[in-house]
């Protein structure tokens, strides 16, 4: 039986990344569930990313 969702992964996105930018859910309807966005500069770096401060 085939699954009821998808993985959408763009290789012109970011070569790099683990993960799935989307996922889709289609039925009865379709669901998409996106994952967080970095900014990438031309030649696909991340840029502008901010790591959250870490408590002791």
């Amino acid at each position: 039986m085939p699954k009821p969702w998808r993985l959408v992964r763009s290789p012109e996105l970011s070569n790099v990344a683990e993960y799935a930018y989307a996922s889709v859910v289609d039925v009865p309807g379709a669901v998409v569930f996106t994952a967080g966005a970095c900014p990438l500069d031309v030649d696909g770096n991340t840029v502008a990313a901010v790591r959250a401060p870490t408590t002791s």
